[in-house]
C-alpha cells in the first residue's frame, strides 16, 4: 500500500534522518492542485512532523490518529516529513 493517499502526490525519498532521529519522507505535488494529503503508516508512530529540506527546523507537528496523519499541500510544493517510530510498541 502506498503511504500517501492522494493520486497527485509523488514520494521522492524515504531515508533515515541525518541526525538518526526518525525517518524522513519527502514528496511533492504534480498536478498544480492544493491537496489534503493523508498518510498511513504500517509502523507504530510516536510523532509525525513537517521539517525543512535540510531536516534542521521542525515546522509543525501533525496530529496523529493511530498511524494516520493529514497535511495541506500547495500546488507543486515539496514537503519533507519526519516520522518517529515507537521502538517499544510491537508492529502489526
Amino acid at each position: 500500500m502506498d503511504p500517501i493517499e492522494a493520486s497527485n502526490l509523488v514520494a521522492s525519498g524515504l531515508e533515515k534522518a541525518e541526525d538518526d532521529k526518525g525517518i524522513i519522507l519527502r514528496f511533492y505535488e504534480v498536478e498544480g492542485k492544493k491537496t489534503t494529503a493523508t498518510f498511513v503508516s504500517s509502523l507504530p508512530l510516536l510523532s509525525f512532523s513537517e521539517t525543512d529540506l535540510s531536516e534542521e527546523k521542525e515546522r509543525i507537528n501533525l496530529d496523529l490518529t493511530g498511524e494516520r496523519a493529514q497535511i495541506e499541500v500547495l500546488p507543486f510544493e515539496i514537503k519533507t516529513l519526519r516520522l518517529q517510530v515507537n521502538p517499544i510498541r510491537k508492529f502489526g
